[in-house]
């Protein structure tokens, strides 16, 4: 942006310099000092001394080559007004973006959870190895709108600091039946780190976010659905009265393929094993966001 320099020949320095010469009172820096934007926003000092055409100016955006009927501040005799820089809205600028969210194994549905929870012996799983990856993530930063309340509390958070390095967290559960309905309430924390510097008003932020996701699945549901899948396979049927037979210790291994099995018994299977329970496993995952913002310092005149 091209900076521009009150000229010296000009009528409103020379008044102000003549104003100087007579009453001792300094030229105003905003008459002297290098213009960062082309607007300004009229400030008082919004006391008793303001005089009423100041105090009407007062929060108003004005442009530098065309200023009010007063004057610019500082420009009339003993005006104590400033001229805060002015950078509008189109400046700020906000970009938060999901990395590591790749998935490429099978998706599994409803019925595959409820089934390593009864056959899984109550080994763990991660979201990439579900295939579940990138619906939770973007589910949690989009469809839940959790992505743009994050990067708010950072902007918040930046306001705080001191430049530099700063940090900001969060822990909390939220809904993923919308991804799969197992899933249910599951917890979520992030941990952010970045920096911020101030410029002329305007932060400039950047950082990244590291989020871990923490599920149990201990509570199976959605039984009717899942009874029907297992009356599909006899494999499926096969391997849940192995189960119940192994449990009890009746016998171990796989039955003979001469034993034949009606699927009409294996609701009578499946309710025995419901109420044995089944084990309960862990579901976890990870993701990381970037975030890169330039906006106002200001929260009043800012859109973040």
């Amino acid at each position: 942006m091209r900076h521009h320099l009150m000229d010296r020949s000009s009528p409103a320095y020379e008044k102000a310099f003549n104003h100087y010469l007579r009453t001792g009172t300094p030229v105003a820096r905003t008459l002297k000092q290098a213009r960062p934007t082309t607007h300004y926003i009229w400030r008082t000092r919004r006391d008793s001394r303001v005089r009423p055409s100041h105090a009407e100016n007062d929060g108003k955006v004005f442009a530098w080559n065309n200023p009010p009927p007063t004057g610019h501040p500082g420009e009339d005799y003993g005006c104590r007004c400033i001229a805060e820089p002015y950078y509008g809205d189109i400046q700020e600028t906000l970009s938060h973006i999901l990395h590591d969210i790749q998935t490429t194994a099978p998706r599994w549905e409803s019925h595959d959870m409820i089934w390593h929870y009864y056959t899984g012996d109550g080994k763990a799983v991660t979201l990439p190895e579900i295939g579940h990856l990138r619906e939770v993530a973007t589910h949690w930063s989009y469809r839940l709108r959790i992505l743009d309340r994050w990067s708010r509390q950072i902007i918040g958070e930046a306001r705080k600091s001191d430049e530099g390095q700063f940090t900001k967290s969060f822990s909390r559960d939220y809904g993923f039946s919308g991804v799969e309905y197992p899933h249910g309430d599951a917890r979520v924390m992030g941990d952010f780190s970045g920096t911020v510097y101030e410029n002329n008003g305007l932060l400039t932020i950047s950082g990244k976010t590291d989020y871990h996701f923490v599920d149990r699945f201990s509570d199976p549901s959605n039984t009717r659905e899942f009874v029907a899948w297992i009356r599909e396979s006899p494999r499926h049927i096969r391997r849940l009265i192995e189960t119940v037979a192994n449990y009890f210790g009746l016998r171990e291994g796989e039955l003979s393929p001469s034993i034949k099995i009606d699927p009409d018994d294996v609701d009578k299977w499946f309710f025995l094993l419901t109420e044995i329970g089944g084990t309960a496993y862990d579901i976890t995952g990870s993701w990381t966001s970037d975030l890169r913002a330039v906006i106002l310092k200001d929260s009043r005149r800012s859109r973040y």
